[in-house]
């Protein structure tokens, strides 16, 4: 059986600490700071990290690939069941460049009244190279 994470909560001076409370994870393959709005929860499984918030709000579901830490898929729900609002990401094929994985896919589904998909495939991206814009003067601009 898998042990459990070890965790503690961080005092910190500028953390209000009825609003937030930040919490170290201190052992298990994951491992960091994460900072808690109202309830967390946290889970293992042999391929996945579940970590999972509840809000004033929201209740949302993040899950992360166990073997390199990427972001798989995002889950944002209402917690007022009649307003019925929820956002569904979903992230794949991954790429590195230039040292930064990047997913190449992503699903988006936004609902409440109505429903949104949205599927990104992004063919040309980079990172960490200087930004060059090119933009011309208008002649007739004068600057006051």
């Amino acid at each position: 059986m898998a042990k459990a994470p070890k965790y503690k909560f961080l005092q910190e001076a500028s953390v209000d600490i009825t609003q937030t409370c930040p919490i170290q994870i201190l052992e298990g393959k994951f491992s960091g700071i994460v900072y808690r709005y109202g309830q967390i929860s946290f889970k293992e499984t042999e391929s996945k990290i579940l970590l999972a918030t509840l809000g004033k709000y929201f209740k949302h579901l993040l899950t992360l690939n166990k073997s390199d830490h990427l972001l798989i898929h995002s889950k944002l729900d209402d917690v007022n069941i009649v307003r019925n609002r929820t956002a569904d990401i979903t992230y794949g094929d991954y790429a590195n460049n230039n040292g930064v994985n990047f997913s190449t896919f992503r699903e988006i589904i936004v609902s409440e009244k109505n429903k949104l998909d949205v599927q990104l495939n992004f063919k040309q991206y980079e990172f960490n190279k200087e930004l060059v814009i090119i933009f011309n003067i208008p002649a007739n601009y004068t600057r006051k």
